[in-house]
């Protein structure tokens, strides 16, 4: 069981990376900008992943501060929602990420 459900993992980061690299390489830009005319909590997130790729984690910070979460919530994401030994670290620190994808989601609307 435990090997099918790595595979799914792997299965939906390569989507991800998929889906990442087609918004990249179109330039189309967020989809949901494209739709409701307003940017959406993730908007910036595709250009800043590529800066910190090319480690110009200033350009990174301008696109989207929120990216250098990226590495926990895929830690989150692989280790099944258990990083840290106690649950309350974990769900600690999940509710500051979300809080600040919501922080910068607003000032970004109204900023």
């Amino acid at each position: 069981m435990r090997t099918s459900c790595n595979a799914y993992k792997w299965i939906i980061l390569a989507l991800c990376a998929a889906l990442v690299a087609l918004l990249a390489i179109s330039r189309i830009g967020c989809p949901f900008y494209r739709i409701c005319g307003i940017p959406c909590p993730g908007c910036g997130m595709t250009r800043a992943f590529l800066a910190c790729l090319r480690l110009d984690f200033a350009a990174a910070w301008r696109y989207h501060p929120m990216v250098f979460s990226l590495p926990y919530l895929l830690a989150l994401f692989w280790k099944d929602g258990a990083v840290f030994p106690e649950k309350r670290w974990n769900a600690g620190i999940l509710a500051l990420v979300c809080l600040g994808f919501l922080a910068q989601y607003l000032c970004r609307l109204f900023g």
